[in-house]
């Protein structure tokens, strides 16, 4: 078994028995640059691709955070996203990394979500680690960040919410 597979076990052996305790921390004022450190690369092409604009067209109108309970979340997931989700598949060495640093205390910028193509249900486009990781670690609520002109279907999906805006991402054109 590599390090970092008896790291995670011994790790999640002790959250599971209350011996530690570890808490999601989430960057409440996303900039674009925790946009790109976070490996949201999209935000960079529709900056500069046309293609993209024109298909992510509901970028436009910014970002929000939210903060939504996972017993609201895992039903409205796409099926494929909800399944991995359920089955641990993302509890990998990046789960132990974001375990160590939300153990020290550091904020990670929240997973981005959007509606599929039928607005019935939600994607995850970045972050399914860090969902996976809070999910794992017995997180009742979850931080997302999702597009601003999708706000009222995803309170139609989702119900009541905490919303926080995030004027530091704006898309200009």
């Amino acid at each position: 078994m590599a390090n970092w597979k008896k790291e995670l076990e011994m790790m999640l052996e002790e959250i599971d028995s209350n011996q530690i305790t570890v808490e999601p921390h989430w960057v409440l004022e996303t900039t674009i640059e925790d946009l790109d450190a976070a490996g949201v690369g999209i935000f960079h092409h529709y900056e500069n691709d046309s293609y993209t604009r024109q298909q992510w067209y509901f970028l436009r109108k910014g970002m929000v955070l939210i903060a939504v309970d996972f017993s609201r979340l895992l039903p409205v997931l796409h099926p494929e996203y909800r399944k991995e989700l359920e089955d641990g598949e993302f509890i990998n060495w990046q789960a132990l990394q974001i375990i160590k640093e939300w153990r020290g205390g550091m904020k990670l910028t929240a997973p981005f979500c959007a509606l599929t193509h039928d607005q019935n249900k939600i994607q995850i486009f970045v972050g399914n680690h860090r969902i996976n990781t809070a999910l794992r670690i017995g997180a009742k609520s979850i931080f997302l960040l999702i597009p601003k002109a999708q706000l009222s279907v995803f309170q139609k999906l989702l119900g009541t919410f905490s919303v926080y805006e995030q004027s530091a991402i704006v898309f200009d054109k």
